[in-house]
């Protein structure tokens, strides 16, 4: 009886070491599938990471590029409006020159009239006492 005992319990530790190697081969095989995910998911998360900081870099590059527009359409706009009340200044100027100009040929022809008044007269005055 001992003896059939003991066969007893060689088989039922032979069946149990069976399914029990049974069960780490799929174990093994089920830590390899889960091992690989994870790699995937680790690698996949650092090119996520990687892409991440360099989208950060491009939007810091794209800020500074769209601060210094901004500030050089600012100056230009700023040269803009300068030039702009130079000209219009420089446009009431041009007309205020041209008013001047307007009085000085009125004065002048009355002047050229008034001289030839004056030396019509003078000739008229040499005419008689010549004659």
């Amino acid at each position: 009886a001992p003896q059939r005992g003991y066969a007893q319990q060689q088989r039922v530790a032979v069946n149990a070491e069976g399914r029990f190697l049974a069960h780490w081969d799929e174990f093994v095989e089920h830590r390899k599938e889960v091992q690989g995910k994870l790699e995937e998911a680790f690698e996949m998360a650092s090119e996520r990471r990687e892409a991440g900081l360099r989208l950060t870099r491009l939007c810091q590059q794209l800020e500074t590029k769209v601060d210094r527009l901004a500030r050089q359409s600012k100056e230009q706009l700023s040269k803009g409006e300068f030039v702009e009340d130079r000209l219009s200044s420089q446009a009431k100027s041009v007309e205020t020159c041209k008013e001047a100009i307007e009085v000085l040929r009125d004065k002048i022809q009355r002047q050229v009239q008034d001289l030839n008044t004056s030396l019509s007269s003078s000739k008229s005055e040499l005419s008689e006492e010549v004659e």
